[in-house]
C-alpha cells in the first residue's frame, strides 16, 4: 500500500518554480527522507502535503484519497519543525494529550495512548515536567509523541534535529528510526545532511531545482548516482572526466582511463563520460594508474584523505598517507566505481 503519492506537483511563485512536476511514492510504514540543498524545493514539497500551501498544478494522494483541495486539519498527517511549539504551561502529559481532547477522545483512550507515547520516547519518569525543566532533546522527544498521538497517516518532519548539536542530533536520529519503526507510521523528514539521511532512511530523494534526481535506497544512491549532481551531493567523490571506449558483458564499460567499471545503462562507444570514484575506492599504489602531486591531506571519518592533483585530470581524492607535495601513484578499484554520461548543460547548472 502507499501512504503518500504525488503526482506532477507543481508550485509556481510568480516567474519562480519552485516544485516542478514531482512524482513522489511514499510506502505505509516506511521512512522516506528528502534530501538536498537549500532551495532545492524540499520543504516547499512538504507544505503542499500538509496543507499549509496549496499547489499550482497536480496531485497528492494521502492512503489512496485525493487530499489536494483539503485544508490541513482534514489530512491525515501531521508536522514536527524545527521548533519544538510546545506549550509552556502544560506538561508533558498534557502537551502529548491535547490533540487527542481537541479530537473529542474518550478519557481512557487518550490516558492509555498517552502511557504508550511516554514509554515510546522513554520519559514516563518526567511525565509531569514542564518544557522548560526539559533538555532540547526531551523537548523534541515529546513533539514527536504529540505529533504521532492522534496516529496520523503520515508524519512530516521539517528538519526537526537541525537546532541540536551533532552529538544530540546523530542520538536523535536513531531514536526517530525507532520511533518510526514502533509506530508503524510512514515518515517523510527534510534535511540537507547525508549523513543524517543515510542513518535514518528507507529511501532518499536528492531533490534539485524542484526535482527529485533521483530515488533510491541510501546504498543504492551512494553506489550508483545518475547524475553528476548526486554523486557531487551524497558523499565526497572524485568525478574523473574520460570517454566510453568499449562496451563490455554486464553492464560494464572500458574507459579512456584504462578502467573496466560499471556504468549506467545506455553508454555507447565514444559517449564523453564522468568516472565516479570515493575516496575509499582510490589508494597509494606503487604501480598505480595515476601520479600526481599531493596538495592537501586531512583526516576525514576514522580515515587519512589526500587530494592529489594529476596532470590532464585534475583533483583526485585518495585514502591514504602521504605529505603535501609528495609525488604518488594512484589505483583505483574499478569494481566500485560507478561511470556516468558527461552532460555538459549539468555541468553548467
Amino acid at each position: 500500500m502507499t501512504a503518500l503519492a504525488t503526482h506532477a506537483l507543481t508550485r509556481r511563485f510568480g516567474s519562480l518554480t519552485a516544485l516542478d512536476s514531482v512524482d513522489l511514492e511514499v510506502p505505509e510504514a516506511s521512512f522516506t527522507v528528502l534530501l538536498g540543498p537549500s532551495g532545492c524545493g524540499k520543504t516547499t514539497l512538504l507544505r503542499l502535503v500538509a496543507g499549509i500551501d496549496r499547489p499550482t498544478s497536480g496531485r497528492i494522494e494521502i492512503a489512496g484519497r485525493d487530499v489536494t483541495r483539503l485544508p490541513s486539519h482534514r489530512r491525515p498527517v501531521n508536522t514536527v519543525f524545527q521548533s519544538y511549539a510546545l506549550f509552556p504551561h502544560l506538561d508533558v502529559r498534557e502537551n502529548i494529550a491535547f490533540a487527542l481532547r481537541e479530537a473529542r477522545w474518550k478519557r481512557g483512550a487518550i490516558d492509555q495512548r498517552v502511557r504508550e507515547l511516554l514509554e515510546l520516547i522513554r520519559l514516563e519518569q518526567r511525565a509531569t515536567a514542564r518544557p522548560s525543566q526539559l533538555s532540547g532533546g526531551q523537548q523534541q522527544r515529546v513533539a514527536l509523541a504529540r505529533a504521532l498521538a492522534a496516529r496520523p497517516t503520515v508524519l512530516l518532519l521539517d528538519e526537526p534535529l537541525a537546532a541540536l548539536d551533532l552529538l544530540l542530533r546523530r542520538e536523535l536520529a536513531g531514536e526517530l528510526r525507532a520511533m518510526q519503526l514502533a509506530s508503524e507510521t510512514s515518515f517523510v523528514h527534510v534535511t540537507h545532511d547525508q549523513e543524517e539521511a543515510f542513518a535514518i532512511a528507507d529511501r532518499v530523494a536528492c531533490m534539485r531545482d524542484g526535482r527529485i534526481e533521483q530515488l533510491a535506497e541510501p546504498e543504492e544512491l551512494y553506489r550508483r548516482p545518475v547524475s553528476r549532481f548526486v554523486a557531487g551531493f551524497v558523499g565526497r567523490a572524485s568525478l574523473l572526466r574520460t570517454t566510453v571506449e568499449r562496451a563490455l558483458a554486464d553492464g560494464r564499460y572500458e574507459t579512456g582511463l584504462g578502467i573496466e567499471t560499471m556504468g549506467a545503462p545506455g553508454l555507447r562507444v565514444g559517449d564523453p563520460a564522468v568516472l565516479v570514484a570515493r575516496p575509499e575506492h582510490v589508494s597509494l599504489a606503487a604501480d598505480g594508474e595515476l601520479g600526481g602531486e599531493v596538495v592537501s591531506t586531512s583526516f576525514v571519518g576514522g580515515r587519512n584523505e589526500i587530494r592529489v592533483e594529476v596532470e590532464g585530470i585534475g583533483s583526485v581524492l585518495a585514502t591514504g598517507r602521504a605529505a603535501r607535495r609528495d609525488h604518488v601513484r594512484l589505483a583505483i578499484n574499478p569494481e566500485r566505481c560507478w561511470l556516468l554520461r558527461y552532460e555538459q548543460e549539468e555541468e553548467n547548472r
